[in-house]
């Protein structure tokens, strides 16, 4: 009875840190194997990014079970690297996510309006050659990423989410709130073509 006390501290750091373990090669396991769909955008050529449904939940699920991990204390401390690396790389991939998806959508509202719109093309031509260049570099980006289709490989490239924060959103905001304005001045001009 000496050693009781010492053996069990052992046995139950030794029991948690294998669940731990055992949490975490699941985690690396499903997201080794999760992938993003990329399906073509109208009759073009271009793919564009799709997000099935799967890799939201186990979004969801792994930031959770990684909180619970963090909370753990003592027991974690051997995988606290590893533990790090998986919320970081988790919560990158969910803000690529939310962000790509907004850059998409926002993209397709807009492509027809700005490209195929004679109306439009001549009286907002600043904002139009902008939108050319947005859609040059997001047709660049989605040749490059539709070869990509591990979530994590593809949302934690070097400069990505630097991309879709920097250049992306903020050009498709200004192209947007250009056109709306044009059309709300329109409205006024014409109001009975406006109800």
């Amino acid at each position: 009875h000496l050693y009781l006390e010492p053996v069990q501290d052992i046995v139950e750091t030794a029991s948690k840190e294998l669940k731990i373990e055992s949490k975490l090669n699941k985690i690396e396991a499903i997201w080794a194997g999760l992938a993003l769909e990329y399906v073509n955008f109208k009759d073009k050529e271009i793919k564009i990014v799709r997000v099935p449904d799967e890799v939201v939940e186990f979004l969801e699920a792994h930031t959770v079970e990684l909180q619970t991990i963090v909370g753990m204390g003592k027991f974690v401390d051997y995988f606290r690297t590893i533990v790090n690396k998986w919320q970081a790389d988790l919560g990158q991939v969910e803000v690529v996510l939310l962000n790509w998806q907004k850059v998409t959508k926002q993209w397709s509202s807009l492509e027809a309006i700005f490209l195929q719109s004679e109306d439009i093309r001549r009286e907002l031509p600043k904002v139009t050659k902008m939108f050319e260049d947005v859609d040059a570099k997001f047709k660049e980006m989605s040749k490059e990423t539709s070869s990509i289709t591990n979530v994590v490989d593809a949302c934690c490239r070097e400069g990505f989410e630097e991309i879709l924060k920097t250049f992306f959103v903020p050009k498709l905001e200004t192209c947007q709130k250009s056109l709306n304005e044009y059309l709300d001045m329109k409205k006024k001009i014409f109001p009975r073509f406006y109800f």
